[in-house]
């Protein structure tokens, strides 16, 4: 996987990302990732020793005469220890709006906005609590695939990002922030890509963090450089964009990126508990690296699938690196097939528990309405929840709560004929075959 800011430039300045891979709407290939799941809550309790276990108090013994008339002895002061607890660190909470120090953002980029997520894009909103949520799936995004699974994949792994946007004249127009952490490796790789590719120039170096790198792109219109920086295991992008002529001096870059990155580091970092992972339990899914389990399923159903197992990477080209990253740091995957009929399968393991409350669809968003059928599960085993979509008569996909995971079933571009029952039978083949 290889980001490309000419790429991410331009489709930001135009608020929405390019797709590249198996889309709905768009090219088939490959992308990776889903999500869902019902929502699950326990709550705790404390126990209490029975009723019955309790000591009966013991009689009252009755006092002498020489006890009475005694002079009751002085009693030795007694040291009394207050027990004391370490209260426990508050969750992760910090909104797009206070991840930079505001006069830091104003003095290198005056005059920027903060952006909602567009619809159709790739993001995922800051976590609003200890464990991401729902609420981490910015709304208008929800549209269908890749968007919504690739979001709630790269939610999964813990990571999240903010865009700021002003007029296309200014010496800054976009800033974007990207945060993933448990990133050493994937930073490290990333880093390996970038200095050793020619498509970049690079800014002066900086000991910001653990390690850092930079890269910068130029094209006749558009204009951008980033600053990458791993710290305390954390990996930060901050990007910033520029229309050609009207970029800052590579000096400029370099200190304006810089400042953005130690304000962003020191705020994450007083947060005292870092932004998490999702942590899936283990599942028919744990280490599932073949996709024997789907090419027997879907046999019934397509001839020769011939399905090829593909880890998380999302394929994309137009992105903030840590994005793709984040997708396979999921542990989600997809199963694709050279035959143009068969569907692609893609898991995200663990998602259940949050996803699936994720809204699928605003119509607002999109010229072509999602319209939502929800399959009746009763009496199949393994499979919690199901529904069929489709949007417009651009492609219809099926999702699936089985064991943790979302399972999603997405047909061939422009295949709206299989239908609510087909996806249905081919929803109850993967959790029988999976089972096995």
């Amino acid at each position: 996987m290889k980001a490309n800011i000419h790429q991410a430039i331009a489709a930001d300045q135009a608020a929405v990302r390019r797709r590249r891979g198996w889309t709905i709407g768009g090219t088939l290939g490959l992308l990776v990732v889903l999500a869902g799941g019902t929502s699950v809550a326990m709550a705790a309790g404390v126990l209490k020793a029975p009723q019955w276990l309790a000591a009966a108090p013991a009689p009252a013994p009755t006092a002498t005469h020489e006890q009475e008339n005694a002079t009751a002895p002085t009693p030795s002061p007694t040291l009394t220890l207050t027990p004391t607890s370490t209260p426990a660190p508050a969750a992760f909470d910090l909104p797009c709006s206070e991840q930079f120090d505001p006069t830091v953002l104003a003095s290198f980029a005056p005059g920027l906005t903060l952006q909602p997520l567009a619809p159709l894009s790739y993001g995922v909103n800051p976590p609003t609590g200890s464990s991401v949520t729902a609420a981490s799936i910015a709304p208008g995004e929800n549209v269908a695939p890749p968007a919504l699974i690739s979001n709630i994949a790269a939610a999964e792994s813990g990571y999240y990002s903010c865009r700021w946007h002003g007029e296309a004249t200014q010496s800054i127009w976009g800033i974007q922030l990207a945060v993933l952490p448990d990133a050493a490796s994937a930073f490290q790789e990333a880093k390996a890509q970038s200095v050793s590719s020619a498509d970049y120039t690079h800014l002066a170096s900086t000991s910001i963090g653990d390690d850092s790198f930079t890269r910068c792109a130029h094209t006749d219109a558009l204009s951008g450089c980033e600053l990458d920086v791993l710290s305390d295991g954390i990996w930060f992008t901050v990007r910033a964009s520029s229309t050609a002529g009207h970029e800052p001096e590579p000096a400029a870059y370099a200190d304006g990126l810089a400042a953005l990155a130690r304000s962003v580091i020191a705020r994450v970092t007083a947060q005292g508990t870092p932004p998490q992972a999702v942590s899936a339990p283990a599942s028919r899914w744990t280490g599932m690296t073949d996709c024997a389990a789907f090419t027997r399923a879907l046999s019934a159903h397509i001839a020769t699938p011939a399905y090829t197992f593909d880890a998380g990477t999302d394929g994309t080209d137009a992105y903030l690196p840590g994005f793709g990253y984040a997708t396979k740091q999921s542990g989600a995957f997809s199963c694709y097939s050279g035959n143009a009929d068969a569907p692609t399968v893609v898991v995200v393991p663990g998602a259940g528990s949050w996803a699936w409350d994720v809204p699928l669809a605003s119509e607002d968003a999109v010229s072509a309405p999602v319209t939502i059928t929800q399959l009746s599960t009763a009496g199949v085993p393994g499979l919690d929840a199901a529904r069929y979509a489709c949007m417009g008569n651009v492609g219809c996909w099926a999702d699936a709560v089985i064991d943790g995971a979302m399972v999603t079933v997405i047909q061939p571009m422009g295949n709206s004929s299989v239908g609510a029952t087909t996806a249905l039978a081919e929803l109850e083949a993967i959790a029988e075959s999976t089972r096995r």
